[in-house]
């Protein structure tokens, strides 16, 4: 289908600034990082992967806002 992927490894971290805008109003501060897959909290330091899926232009590296790149799986 065209896609492209990047997988970025990290050690999670929450940034300082962590709400949400739904209808042009921000939202109060989410109190963790949230597993996509399963909706579980994700505590800073955790290990865990970023994955950026798309068509066209590269999308910008956002994942060192949400913690520390390692790119070691076995992190």
């Amino acid at each position: 289908m065209g896609f492209k992927k990047r997988l970025v490894h990290l050690l999670a971290k929450k940034p300082a600034d962590h709400a949400i805008t739904i209808n042009g109003e921000k939202q109060e501060q989410l109190p963790s990082i949230l597993c996509d897959d399963c909706g579980e909290p994700i505590a800073d330091g955790s290990p865990a992967v970023a994955v950026s899926m798309w068509r066209g232009d590269e999308p910008g590296n956002w994942e060192q806002e949400y913690g520390q790149i390692t790119n070691d799986p076995n992190q």
